[in-house]
């Protein structure tokens, strides 16, 4: 009995523990050998992420917005493949189908690369970026690859920060900074709480084109995901256009391809088979979405003002829920808003507020 109370208590605080957070150096030898297996000759081209101010992602969930995005390429084969991997857990692979190949990274960057932590110091204390928000409020890309030759200059690995309208680019080694420096990033929130603007780049901006391009190539797969980062007008927070970022609208099936993924961005759009291994949406609980719904920036008018007053980017979610799986009884086509520790949900068949809370 002894014994089995010390498990017990040991079971209850590792549930406890706060999740471990992973730097992109922690994952890129778990990131290797799934694309190793997975790719002949791959070797790594790019790693990117949205980190909190310590450089860190935490490994909260087995899910693509809590890992490292490592992209490899096979110069024999002249494929691509994702690796999404947080840290020593391996989240999913996928193929990639780039629309232009000419836009692709094709060279391998140095796996004696600086972490991010290394970076962000540097950077903060040179004055050429600091960036806000917290392990729960994610705001800072960082991007990792070889930029191609430009006015003269050779090649050459550089990290790429941003943060709103705040940019630093470092070399690899986290030694040389090749922006001047700046202004901070602005604090998260600033200026919330007004007039909400109608979006520009809204999921109703989308959804006729993403349901006939999948519909006439993959007519077996439905849609029952679509997500972004959003911002207070309900856009997506597009980083960069024309490379899968932005809106993505997912659907599955059986078969394969299991998994297409149309994505879009300012007005740009791009269609990729991703043969996932390794779920990250429950499709069980799910229906298809239909192609008429309340409108992103319609649904983010609804959210409780303290919530975009603290907040500058938000996650937004819509899903059909099956009527036995709905986190809101009685509703079943819901957006869900996540800002922070918080997470509300509208009705996108009605706009009606159902109210929400702590996660």
């Amino acid at each position: 009995m002894k014994n089995h109370a010390i498990l017990t208590l040991l079971a209850v605080l590792f549930l406890a523990a706060p999740a471990r957070s992973a730097g992109p150096q922690d994952g890129v030898g778990t990131a290797q050998n799934a694309a190793s297996a997975r790719l002949t000759g791959a070797i790594l081209v790019e790693v990117e992420g949205f980190a909190d101010p310590k450089g860190d992602i935490p490994c909260a969930r087995n899910s693509f917005s809590f890992a490292w995005h490592y992209k490899f390429y096979s110069p024999a084969s002249r494929e691509w493949l994702l690796v999404n991997a947080c840290g020593s857990r391996l989240v999913n692979t996928s193929r990639h189908f780039p629309s232009m190949n000419v836009a692709e990274p094709t060279t391998r960057v140095p796996f004696d690369f600086a972490d991010s932590a290394a970076v962000l110091e540097k950077l903060a204390k040179a004055g050429a970026f600091k960036g806000t928000g917290s392990a729960k409020e994610r705001e800072i890309l960082m991007n990792m690859r070889i930029q191609p030759a430009k006015k003269g200059a050779a090649p050459a690995c550089h990290w790429t920060v941003s943060q709103g309208r705040a940019k630093a680019v470092i070399d690899c080694a986290g030694e040389k900074i090749i922006t001047a420096p700046a202004k901070p990033a602005a604090p998260a929130g600033k200026g919330a709480g007004g007039a909400v603007i109608k979006g520009k780049d809204t999921a109703g901006r989308y959804i006729a084109q993403a349901l006939s391009a999948v519909g006439r190539k993959y007519p077996r797969l439905a849609l029952l995901n679509i997500e972004t980062l959003a911002d207070k007008t309900g856009s997506a927070k597009c980083i960069v256009a024309a490379e899968g970022d932005g809106w993505s609208f997912n659907f599955y099936g059986p078969g394969k391809p299991d998994t297409v993924t149309y994505s879009a961005c300012k007005g740009k759009t791009l269609l990729q088979e991703m043969n996932f291994a390794g779920k990250t949406v429950n499709i069980t609980r799910l229906s298809p979405i239909p192609g008429s719904f309340k409108n992103s920036d319609e649904a983010m008018t609804k959210i409780p003002k303290s919530c975009l007053a603290s907040h500058s980017t938000f996650t937004m979610r819509l899903n059909n829920f099956a009527a036995a799986k709905t986190p809101v009884t009685g509703h079943n086509l819901l957006w869900t808003v996540e800002c922070g520790t918080l997470r509300y949900y509208v009705d996108a068949a009605t706009g009606r507020f159902l109210g929400g809370g702590e996660k």
